[in-house]
This record gives structure tokens, sequence and C-alpha cells, in this order.
């Protein structure tokens, strides 16, 4: 691999001019999993700033969810166009 200044990768020519249009398209392939569980048993930590009765709501509730969105992202980034 060659050194960032470069105009190959790998040996192959690099088309400058489509890479911003790669880095907004991956800006939008994203997955987020937000209010997420910090800690597998809250009693142990002085974390008073965290609902455990919400985060293991949201865990049962939403995480299933988004786990499943990622792996649909996944499963279409794997196949081909």
């Amino acid at each position: 691999m060659k050194n960032h200044n470069s105009t190959s990768c790998l040996g192959n020519e690099v088309d400058w001019s489509q890479i911003p249009a790669s880095r907004n398209l991956l800006r939008n392939i994203r997955v987020l999993s937000t209010d997420t569980y910090q800690f597998d048993d809250y009693t142990k930590y002085e974390a008073s700033r965290f609902d455990a009765k919400h985060k293991a709501q949201v865990r049962q509730e939403q995480f299933p969810q988004e786990c499943q969105k990622a792996f649909e992202l996944g499963a279409r980034l794997a196949n081909p166009i």
C-alpha cells in the first residue's frame, strides 16, 4: 500500500472524485444503539444518574430491535448491488 499522498492504492488508480460521494454514503449507513446498559448490576455501583429500571426496560424492548436493524444492515451490505 502506498502513502496517503499517492494516487494509487494497492496498484489500482483511485478516482478521487468519488471519495466525497462515498464518504457521504457511508455516513448514512449506520445503526445507532442508544440508552444502553452500562453495568450488569447497577446495585454494585454508585450510578444515581442512571435509572436502572429504565435501562432494563430499554434493554428488553429496544435493544433486540436495534440488533435486528444491525443484522439487516449487514445483510444489505453483504449482498451485491
